[in-house]
């Protein structure tokens, strides 16, 4: 037991020691470690109760356990807990207990409870929706999944509108029409958005190299983010770029718009309705930016809302695709699970880099620089030209 004290301190030491990205090859090395150690009956045992995690975090967070604990100075008993939420007491305990298991809390010696890292997540606002998001809105699908897939003789899912989506909600309306009818639904979506991810683009992003001999003359645009959402690419570009000129444009659908706009954080940057299922508006622009668009359609319809674009381009012009790419040998589970999971609701795929550069090809563009912000899962900006 001394050695195993001894190596986890030598982890722990090892993950203080170096960045982000260093951890993420740390927990890869170490799930890969505790896959290969297990016996048979661990595999089952990991298979069937991991379920159980998304579950119980569910019913945390319905009774606002993790905000409260997150609040909390010291410990509390299951009894403290149970009392001021609402809840049974054997209830509490049992939730507890198996909170500490998994780290969702912390466990003290003489059986309190305070929080743990996983608790403090949970407790964020956008992080939690994403929780919930996934809970209510791909647990279903995925659960759909492997009779849709037998039912059909296995075929490639190429259509939003014939996916396990359809099958789990007992619907004929692709995912987000469907969504966007339910609004207790779409609100963890919405809020998921409002979470600001680090890093992000621009943290490798060149954009004075980029611009190149490009300048801005008084109606023309710099920036114009297709589907943009809350504008955070908008606003991390003015914050960190506050003296560059040219327009920065926030484009997406109405409602999404007037969300943004409570924040009442775009003074420095234009709102347009837009629907990117129709031609771009914006003339000459440097850049158009799509993050996370593109993933959510199949090729033939990402392929639709790149040839809107196109158009509206001019020599100088660059779409920025910020997106996943994943490697073709090799890829983590983060993004082999993503592409499972919006191939299910979607019908759509993370694409490697050939794949993005074919694809972007057959709208006449050609890949001119790629710049990756995240390691070992590949988040890229990537810039693509006219042919």
């Amino acid at each position: 037991m001394e050695t195993v004290a001894a190596i986890k301190t030598l982890i722990q030491q090892l993950a203080q020691s170096t960045d982000q990205f260093g951890r993420a090859e740390i927990n890869d090395a170490l799930r890969e470690l505790q896959y290969s150690l297990e016996t048979p009956f661990d595999t089952v045992m990991r298979m069937s109760l991991d379920t159980c995690q998304v579950a119980v975090a569910r019913v945390g967070s319905d009774l606002g356990l993790f905000k409260h604990l997150s609040q909390c100075a010291s410990p509390q008993s299951a009894e403290e807990l149970a009392d001021h939420l609402g809840c049974g007491r054997e209830l509490m305990s049992r939730l507890l207990r198996y909170m500490a298991s998994v780290r969702m809390v912390h466990q003290t010696d003489d059986i309190k409870y305070i929080s743990s890292n996983i608790t403090q997540t949970l407790a964020v606002s956008g992080l939690e929706a994403g929780m919930r998001h996934a809970f209510e809105n791909l647990w279903p699908v995925l659960m759909a999944l492997p009779d849709f897939l037998a039912e059909r003789q296995y075929p490639d899912i190429v259509d939003a509108k014939n996916t396990a989506f359809q099958k789990a909600f007992n619907t004929d309306q692709d995912c987000f029409h469907w969504l966007a009818t339910q609004p207790t639904r779409i609100a963890n979506f919405m809020t998921l958005l409002t979470d600001e991810r680090t890093p992000n683009f621009l943290t490798t992003f060149p954009l004075e190299k980029e611009l190149g001999s490009w300048s801005a003359e008084p109606e023309k645009a710099l920036f114009v983010d297709i589907g943009g959402g809350m504008g955070h690419a908008c606003i991390r570009l003015r914050e960190k770029y506050p003296h560059q000129p040219g327009r920065v444009i926030l484009q997406d659908l109405p409602p999404v718009l007037q969300a943004a706009q409570a924040t009442q954080r775009l003074s420095e940057i234009e709102t347009m309705p837009h629907d990117f299922h129709t031609p771009q508006p914006v003339q000459g622009a440097k850049f158009y930016f799509l993050r996370l668009i593109l993933r959510d359609f199949p090729d033939h319809q990402a392929l639709e809302i790149l040839q809107n674009i196109v158009p509206a381009m001019d020599a100088e012009s660059r779409i920025v695709i910020d997106d996943g790419a994943p490697p073709e040998k090799g890829a983590r589970w983060a993004e082999t699970g993503t592409d499972i999971c919006i191939m299910s609701a979607l019908g759509s795929k993370e694409r490697t880099q050939r794949q993005w550069e074919e694809l972007a090809a057959k709208a006449g563009l050609q890949l001119q620089a790629l710049y990756q912000y995240t390691w070992p899962v590949v988040n890229a900006a990537m810039v693509f030209s006219l042919q």
